[in-house]
């Protein structure tokens, strides 16, 4: 299988840009015959994107959601299966939502985070809310899991992820550790948590505009096998596994 993590740049709010660097990557002739290009956690909005006053927040739902079917489209057209982050607009609702293509632009996946530091307090649980079904697919007889950022740090989230026995698990998240402390400490507590839900963990942090560092690592039966080093100073850095 042949997959890659991509640690890219967005800007908050600019989903022309963002999506543009998500086709940049579909395009490339080195990434051919490439099963999956993943993306961080809200990648094509921008972490930081939201208002919290969800009638401003909704004026970019169309604009949104049409983007997210036309890179299903783009999947299709370039033969390359892809997952990225999003705000999902839907039924008066905001949910912090990462969906997978496959090659052919069919939706494998479209998970809504269901741990709730994504609001970072916000509290308006009538428009800004939190899934409750575990993102997994089956992808060439592999058991896939979606997790986003702090599903991990939450304990009966965890316990439950356990017990689904995930061959991979595509970890996307939004950190911004500075990279001596990641080295230093932080780093081996992610590796620690994420090491015993799946064979093989697969983790994605964007570089975002306002300089916060992006990385990916790749565990394999509990080892570090491939990482990218958090870095701020680069548009794009990508690993490319193949197991």
């Amino acid at each position: 299988m042949n997959i890659i993590l991509c640690s890219s740049k967005f800007i908050n709010g600019d989903i022309n840009y963002n999506k543009s660097q998500i086709i940049n990557q579909l395009k490339k002739p080195a990434h051919n015959k490439i099963d999956f290009i993943f993306f961080g956690e809200t990648y094509l909005n921008g972490f930081d994107s939201l208002t919290w006053d969800y009638f401003e927040d909704e004026k970019i739902s169309g604009i949104t959601m049409d983007t997210v079917k036309y890179l299903g489209e783009m999947a299709k057209k370039y033969s390359k299966g892809l997952g990225f982050g999003y705000f999902e607009f839907v039924n008066q609702s905001i949910y912090s939502s990462y969906i997978v293509y496959d090659s052919m632009g069919n939706i494998l996946c479209n998970y809504r985070r269901i741990s709730k530091g994504w609001r970072f307090g916000y509290v308006d649980t009538n428009h800004y809310k939190e899934g409750n079904v575990i993102g997994e697919f089956i992808y060439r007889e592999k058991h896939f899991g979606i997790s986003l950022c702090g599903d991990l740090w939450d304990d009966s989230l965890q316990n439950e992820l356990l017990n689904k026995n995930f061959d991979v698990l595509v970890w996307p998240v939004y950190i911004d550790y500075k990279p001596d402390i990641w080295e230093s400490k932080v780093k081996l507590e992610y590796i620690i948590r994420s090491k015993e839900v799946a064979s093989k963990v697969l983790f994605i942090n964007s570089i975002s505009g306002n300089a916060t560092s992006g990385g990916t690592y790749y565990l394999s039966d509990g080892e570090l096998i491939e990482e990218t080093k958090m870095s701020k100073d680069q548009i794009c850095m990508f690993t490319h596994l193949k197991f």
